[in-house]
């Protein structure tokens, strides 16, 4: 149950350490069905891969050299998202609880066309690294635990996480955005 299917269909690997919202993204739009640009790697089956992501209005929001060298925060992943025609609502961590977050990540995945990614400390998961995102696949009620599509695959396989364990990892201030990490949930952009 959950997003696994569609998410698992077009899981990659961050192709630099710094992606791993490129990455997210990426397989995001890709479940989404959201229309890429012509992708020469995938002709004439497009879908977004970690360049063609990179279209003039990704890149008016946010530079990709900025992101190749530091990485992003959780409003710059947003940003770029919107300038591709999705829907994102932003969640940080000090904005809600961790029974709201589990509400609103729960109903995304119990959904068919919203998905959700999540930033948070990997330190404070008992990790190497720190901030980090990737996508959640699903929802364990009996466990309370929500499986995440890390990213960066050479490093850490996809795990079930506690929900309390995540809340506390996106609970973190992220000293470059000087704000609180969080996540986000995407969707489609209604038609007008």
């Amino acid at each position: 149950k959950g997003q696994f299917w569609p998410l698992v269909r077009y899981f990659i690997s961050q192709r630099i350490d710094t992606f791993c919202s490129v990455a997210s993204s990426v397989i995001v739009l890709n479940a989404l069905e959201v229309p890429s640009p012509v992708s020469p790697m995938t002709y004439p089956y497009n879908k977004f891969d970690e360049q063609n992501f990179f279209t003039r209005e990704v890149l008016e929001a946010q530079k990709v050299r900025n992101i190749a060298g530091d990485g992003i925060y959780l409003s710059e992943m947003s940003g770029m998202l919107k300038a591709l025609g999705v829907a994102v609502s932003t969640h940080h961590a000090d904005t809600l609880s961790l029974d709201e977050f589990r509400r609103l990540a729960v109903s995304a995945l119990e959904s068919e066309n919203r998905y959700v990614v999540v930033n948070f400390d990997r330190a404070t998961m008992g990790q190497s690294g720190g901030g980090h995102f990737s996508p959640l696949a699903a929802y364990h009620r009996k466990s309370d635990r929500f499986l995440m599509l890390d990213v960066a695959r050479y490093k850490y396989p996809p795990v079930w996480v506690k929900a309390d364990d995540l809340w506390r990892a996106m609970n973190t201030i992220d000293e470059d955005a000087k704000a609180l990490r969080g996540f986000a949930i995407i969707s489609r952009a209604r038609q007008k």
